[in-house]
């Protein structure tokens, strides 16, 4: 019998045109992605197609695109047999229970297994036709597909357990395509985030496919690895796929216990059935009066309300959603204590943007789900026919199920808020400010429920069939929007209801940000309403359902009062739409992404040639900032000092005032040329050459304005509390910049550019920070409404107030960088003055009334470190130090950044972060000492614009940081801090798009600059002597602190650091900044035998190497370590909760290995011996009868003896461990 149905199962499904549809439609953008490189999935990193780290995202998006089908096909396979009424008919036969629920499966999995294999078989045939370039898809191995191709094909098996037997237990498709998204849902929250608020540990459970497990383990994989070695699989997935296989049984095996003679957990109800006897409430239907007067119309309301308001609350899909929806927004309200790796106070701002998107995901798919359950309910129970023939207006049918969608949605929205304040209250946050998540996210996500409510009636009322329903609905929702934005042709009016939140500072809440998100709003309510009144009169009435009768009695049914309604929102969506693509296009001259890359790619044809150009340089700034906070408006006044510093005279000299709205400019003997296109750049001539070490004064007036209407990127940096304005916004340029050029290879190749184009030789020699401009001394006026205080960079020397404006005039006291930011704010100041070798210096912290949690830490840091850097690398020439509170509009996971004497705090890092917990306060201090770092590392010495220039400004920071805070906390383990370095770089290098450049020619690569070039400096420090290391960082810094003429490089730093090492440190200092080197231990086996007397003999198998590697990670060389040291320690018995530590992280649990070889303590004894690439077996003799448990040998560790428990037997590191060092090899 088992073979009978699963046979006639897999035939019936082969044969069903939606399948074979769908399949076709699969395998056509499965052979797109290799065959078109637009359509090329892109997980990150420089993979080749053809590795198995390239083949498993592709395989699992074939695998999600199969779960709709699936779900249709294995949810409905026993559903349909009561659909169709044989369901009794066949329990009355000789069939048995296992043969027609396993053989209902086996046929229902049989044709989606069979397309899975097809997806596999049609990429192997992609990746070897003919007819494609012999280096489309090289080094093609067989078993980098198959590997992934049997990982996803657990998960499939699994999903398909799952999904049947929700479908044969629950009797409800709806309730199967609910548990599906549930599925979907979980695989893209344990995905995209990692860190659970406290749940890390969970993501390996809760990801029912196996891919997060899977990218975790391979994660710090170098590029070669991830292109030429299979997946690494770690414990943590098989016991992932172990989970979700059983669960896939016992799922299965519900199905059959529960397939009894009473059908199913629900009892033996029909489909059919489900609306059971007309209610009282539906039987007075037949004493509505004729004549529609109000109270007969109002009755007739509140049955069809109440009627449908029955039906979705008390269906086991609604109680489905909110268990689901609880599960989403806990993840995600979880998440709101997060900043980055630092845990913050969950205050409402935060829950809020946590809550938006979850609860958009939410509207647009409950509002279709419920809209076809109302629509098509009463048809698939047939009594339509019946309900349809009453005197009753089509307003009576649409206006209660409207009503009804919009009620079940909103519920998420509030159920989402209610778990967001649990999870606060979890988290220690004191307040429940309702009022702002009212404002913030119930009214405008109230406005979205109805849109995609009204669209969802529109879609269902006009399809001839829930399937149709669904797919316009998506079409219209999300379709539109998405298929625009792929090719390039994306419009803010084509994003129907989809929209960002209004972003939210605790300086001034949604500040005017709201005007601007108004207009779309409004825009796409009167929208959502035409096709809510489309919907009205083309509702169905009795038996006809087509669309075409419909379509030909419409100019009838628009003379009517829903006629007039329908023209009036036609014309006021028309008058909004208009106003939106006047201020998007016109105003802001708008393009598409498409329009914007030719525009970009062909910007840089015309402006490259223009980087060669010598010009003058600016050497002073005097600005006058005036601040309009009410307004949300600033204008700037500016003198820019040129001066010719080329040894001939200058003709003509480029403006670039691109990233500004610049009013005007003029200059004493000189005049504009030419206007080079869009670009915002112009040409001046001098009417009188500017000869060598002349000046001119360039006098400019610019101006910023943050009234938008209807932009999906408003300006942020004017606002009525917190303005924070930095200067390229408002001073012009006077050299070609990259910012507009594109960065992308792809994108890059498709325009026909260069993948890299080099910087011609002027450009090599400009500052880093601001090419054009030299040192500069500053005069900056900045002016805001009373009630604020405004801050800039420089000693306050003037301070008025006047007609309800206060200003205050900063000079700094040497010359600085051109690049600084003026603030303004109702800040309150904490100061405090401190005493250094060259004067008194004032420390001032700018925070908003209120935050005050953290202020004692961050003054405590900005003290420590002053007096720590002044003392080790040189004075403080600023007299004024200044951290200033700023909002957080698109600084994500960003706590600082560093001017000369000003380091602006955004609000979401140090004031909300919770320091009580362990390493947290650590965390903030490093933060505060890392940007006072930079007073002296990129505001006393600025590297050019050649490779390195990171080394000299972030890395020496981050470094440099690390002393700093072993001062301030002397507990502290430089250990801790070099390991969060080290787990920067092997999280980030996998991902490079070209390779892995060397410390000395990184260019903007972050995870080098705050991963490796500390690690490396560090390792040089150590290795040198903190004294010597210090003394040269010192003569540096003296002789390149502001430095007019030359700009130090990495070789400067390189050779200085060379000067204080011995000759024999110079090799290493050489691996660390121009190779890729790696340095590798191993340990193979180790035996101890203590025999009295005797002292202990240790047997061990240890090898050490370097490998010098390509820019993929490729090993090119390797060379054996030579002498070293293998150091043996006793070890001290672990008690119960470290036990459970290590084996957890080794996978042991052999509870006499764990107690016997817990952890290191006290070193027994060293010897020295010749290590090479190869494992070599050595024994020693202890002189002393002691019992030796473990080894290391380098970074790697083994503890021996019987059972022994291997915590890190080998190891590999991008700096050499101690042990390697020159200075400590035996001699």
């Amino acid at each position: 019998m088992f073979w009978t149905v699963a046979r006639f199962e897999a035939w019936y499904q082969l044969r069903n045109v939606y399948l074979l549809a769908w399949a076709f439609l699969s395998c056509a953008v499965t052979a797109s992605i290799f065959l078109f490189e637009p359509m090329r999935i892109d997980p990150g990193g420089s993979l080749i197609a053809t590795s198995a780290s390239y083949f498993l995202p592709t395989l699992l998006a074939i695998v999600i695109g199969l779960m709709i089908p699936m779900t249709a096909i294995l949810g409905g396979a026993v559903v349909r047999d009561l659909q169709l009424g044989s369901g009794e008919l066949l329990k009355a036969t000789l069939l048995t229970r296992t043969g027609y629920v396993f053989g209902r499966f086996f046929g229902a999995f049989l044709p989606v297994a069979l397309i899975y294999a097809f997806h596999i078989l049609l990429i192997w045939l992609v990746c070897h036709w003919p007819g494609l370039p012999a280096d489309k898809y090289p080094d093609f191995k067989l078993a980098a597909l198959l590997q992934p191709a049997a990982i996803m094909a657990t998960t499939l098996l699994s999903a398909a357990c799952i999904l049947f037997a929700v479908g044969t237990l629950a009797r409800s498709a709806l309730v199967s395509y609910i548990i599906v998204a549930l599925l979907i849902g979980a695989w893209v929250f344990t995905l995209t985030k990692v860190e659970f608020g406290g749940y890390e540990e969970m993501r390996h459970v809760l990801d029912w496919t196996g891919y997060a497990s899977v990218y975790i383990a391979n994660e710090t994989l170098s590029i070669h690895e991830r292109n030429t070695e299979l997946l690494k699989l770690s414990p943590d997935f098989f016991r992932n796929r172990t989970l979700w296989l059983s669960v896939g049984g016992l799922s299965l095996f519900a199905a059959w216990l529960l397939q009894g003679t009473r059908g199913g957990l629900w009892g033996n109800r029909r489909v059919d059935a489900d609306a059971g006897q007309l209610s009282p409430e539906a039987g007075r239907l037949k004493r509505y009066q004729t004549n529609m007067d109000f109270a007969a119309l109002r009755t007739q309301i509140w049955a069809r309300l109440t009627l449908d308001l029955k039906r979705i609350v008390i269906s086991p899909a609604f109680g489905l959603l909110i268990a689901g929806s609880i599960y989403l927004f806990w993840t995600f309200a979880n998440n709101t204590g997060s900043f980055g790796d630092r845990g913050i106070e969950p205050v409402t701002r935060l829950l809020v943007k946590e809550l938006y998107n979850p609860s958009l995901l939410l509207i647009v798919l409950t509002a279709s789900i419920f809209a076809s359950e109302l629509v098509w309910g009463d048809t698939d129970r047939r009594i339509h026919e019946l309900i349809d023939v009453t005197p009753s207006g089509t307003w009576v049918y649409v206006f209660p199920k409207l009503a009804v969608i919009c009620f079940a949605t909103m519920t998420f929205v509030l159920v989402g808020s209610v778990v967001g304040l649990v999870a606060q209250a979890a988290k220690g946050y004191p307040l429940f400010e309702v009022g702002k998540i009212a404002l913030w996210l119930w009214l405008p996500l109230a406005l979205c429920v109805f849109q995609f409510s009204a669209l969802a009636l529109f879609c269902h009322c006009v399809t001839p069939n829930k399937v149709w329903g669904w797919v316009v609905y998506f079409a219209l929702a999300i379709g539109v929007s998405l298929v625009t934005d792929l090719t390039g042709f994306g419009h803010i009016l084509l994003d129907f209801g989809l929209f960002e939140s209004v972003p939210l500072s605790d300086f001034n809440g949604q500040a005017h940000f709201w005007r601007n998100i108004a207009w779309l709003q409004l825009h796409w309510t009167l929208v959502a309403s035409i096709f809510l009144m489309s919907a009205v009169l083309m509702w169905r009435r009795g038996v006809e359902q087509r669309l075409r009768p419909r379509l030909v009695a419409l100019p009838m049914v628009l003379r009517s009062a829903n006629g007039i309604a329908l023209a009036i929102f036609l014309v006021a969506s028309t008058a909004s739409g208009s106003w939106i693509f006047y201020h998007t296009n016109v105003v802001n001259s708008f393009s598409t992404d498409r329009e914007y890359k030719k525009w970009a790619a062909q910007l840089e044809r015309d402006l490259a040639p223009l980087e060669a150009w010598s010009g003058p340089t600016i050497i002073a700034i005097k600005l006058e900032v005036d601040i309009r906070p009410k307004a949300v408006t600033a204008t700037a006044n500016g003198i820019l000092t040129l001066e010719n510093r080329t040894n001939r005279p200058l003709t003509q000299f480029i403006l670039n005032h691109s990233s500004i709205a610049l009013k005007s400019a003029s200059m004493p003997d000189a005049r504009l040329k030419e206007k080079i296109k869009d670009y915002g750049i112009s040409i001046w001539t001098f009417t009188k050459p500017l000869a060598p070490g002349e000046t001119r004064d360039l006098t400019f007036k610019s101006a910023l304005d943050g009234n938008t209407v209807a932009s999906s990127d408003p300006l942020t940096a004017v606002v009525s509390n917190g303005s924070f304005i930095e200067s390229t916004q408002l001073v012009p340029g006077i050299r070609i910049d990259r910012d507009s050029w594109l960065t992308d290879l792809k994108e890059r190749k498709k325009e026909g550019l260069p993948e890299k184009r080099p910087l011609p030789q002027a450009m090599l020699d400009e500052n880093y920070y601001t090419p054009g401009s030299g040192w500069v001394d500053a005069d900056i006026t900045v002016s805001t409404d009373v009630g604020q205080i405004p801050v800039a960079p420089g000693i306050l020397v003037r301070e008025t107030i006047k007609d309800g404006r206060v200003t205050r005039q900063f000079r700094p006291p040497v010359k600085i960088n051109n690049l600084f930011a003026m603030q303004s704010a109702n800040y309150v100041v904490k100061r405090e003055r401190i005493q250094l070798d060259n004067g008194p210096v004032e420390l001032e912290i700018y925070h908003l009334p209120g935050f005050t949690r953290n202020l004692s830490t961050i003054m405590t840091a900005m003290r420590t470190s002053l007096q720590t850097f002044s003392k080790l690398y040189g004075p403080y020439p600023f007299g004024v130090l200044r951290i200033v509170q700023t909002p957080s509009y698109g600084a994500v996971d960003i706590a600082a950044q560093a001017y000369a004497g000003t380091v602006p705090f955004y609000e979401d890092g140090g004031w909300l972060q919770i320091i009580e917990a362990d390493g947290y306060e650590n965390d903030l201090a490093e933060t505060t000492a890392h940007e006072v770092a930079h007073m002296w590392w990129g505001h006393q010495v600025a590297p050019p614009m050649r490779p390195g220039a990171l080394v000299l400004t972030e890395g020496l920071a981050e470094m440099t940081s690390w002393v700093a805070l072993k001062e301030l906390i002397p507990n502290s383990s430089y250990g801790t801090l070099m390991g969060q370095a080290l787990r920067t770089y092997e999280f980030e290098r996998g991902k490079e798009k070209v390779g892995e450049p060397t410390l000395a020619t990184m260019e903007g690569e972050e995870y080098l600059a705050y991963g490796k070039a500390p690690l490396a400096l560090f390792t040089i420090r150590e290795e040198i002597g903190s004294k010597l290391f210090d003394a040269a960082l010192r003569s540096f810094l003296t002789r390149y602190a502001s430095s007019e003429r030359t700009l130090p490089t990495v070789e400067d730093l390189l050779g200085t650091l060379k000067q204080a090492a011995k000759p024999e440190l110079h090799p290493l200092i050489d691996q660390l900044f121009n190779e890729r080197v790696t340095w590798n231990s191993e340990i193979g086996q180790l035996e101890a035998n203590q025999q009295k007397g005797s002292g202990s003999h240790v047997k061990v198998s240890a090898a050490a190497w370097t490998e010098s590697l390509s820019e993929i990670g490729e090993v090119v060389q390797n060379a054996a370590i030579g002498r070293a040291h293998i150091r043996f320690f006793d070890s001290v018995p672990c008690d119960e909760e470290k036990r459970d530590e290590i084996r957890k992280i080794n996978d042991v649990n052999d509870d006499e290995a764990l107690i016997n070889n817990c952890f290191m303590s006290a070193e027994a004894a060293a010897f020295s011996a010749d290590l090479t690439r190869s494992l070599q077996y050595f024994q020693f003799t202890l002189p002393e009868a002691k019992w030796v448990s473990s080894a290391r040998v380098g970074d790697a560790e083994m503890f021996g003896g019987k059972g022994a428990v291997n915590s890190r037997r080998q190891a590999s590191a991008p700096f050499p461990p101690h042990d390697f060092l020159p200075s400590q090899k035996p001699k």
